[in-house]
């Protein structure tokens, strides 16, 4: 719409988050309340769109990018890091298996559409193509699903030897998964919690 209806405007970005909220249930009943919420976890679904007019008015394109972000997760057991590179600099030891701490942020891109201008400026013309292909920027609510649940498949189960081919494994099955997506970027920073000793000044750390 704005950038079809102004002709000094040549792009339009577009960010909407979405969080998860759940109904309340109260105490010594299982029904849920009808009109009182909780916010159910940490982790937020995104998506930008940039509408790009830079070719002309009547040759519209978007890319939509989506993603999720601070999806905490936590294993026991089966993860590890080792057979890297050992140098002069390495001061990291190996390990076969340890904790892993995580917050998730990923970001995937799909292929870029084509859009026609509307009829009328002043009204917000839009159509979803009726026989869109699976896992295209048309199916971007299983995408998402299949991109969450994948995620979470590979983190549990994958035993690698270390968190970086852990997330070439996600992002290649999204990418397999979805032929619309593009590209993927994935970010597992590790989240560690360090014991202080605290004897110094009488305090134990316990």
């Amino acid at each position: 719409y704005l950038v079809s209806k102004y002709t000094h405007i040549h792009r339009a970005f577009i960010t909407l988050d979405k969080l998860c909220w759940s109904r309340i249930t109260l105490s010594g009943n299982v029904d849920l309340y009808p009109h009182s919420f909780i916010r159910d976890g940490n982790d937020k679904q995104t998506v930008e769109v940039e509408v790009d007019a830079s070719a002309g008015k009547d040759k519209l394109s978007a890319k939509v990018t989506s993603g999720i972000t601070d999806l905490l997760v936590l294993m026991f057991t089966g993860s590890a890091f080792h057979g890297y590179i050992h140098d002069e600099y390495m001061t990291l030891p190996e390990v076969t298996d340890r904790v892993l701490l995580t917050s998730v942020d990923l970001a995937y891109t799909f292929k870029p559409i084509s859009l026609r201008p509307p009829a009328d400026a002043i009204k917000l013309e839009f159509s979803i193509p009726e026989n869109f292909t699976h896992g295209s920027v048309w199916n971007g609510d299983a995408v998402m699903i299949c991109t969450r649940n994948g995620t979470l498949d590979i983190f549990s189960q994958d035993e690698s030897a270390s968190v970086q081919a852990t997330l070439y494994k996600m992002g290649q099955r999204v990418i397999t998964e979805n032929v619309g997506v593009d590209s993927i970027v994935y970010k597992l920073p590790n989240k560690h919690y360090i014991l202080v000793n605290m004897n110094y000044i009488g305090v134990g750390n316990t």
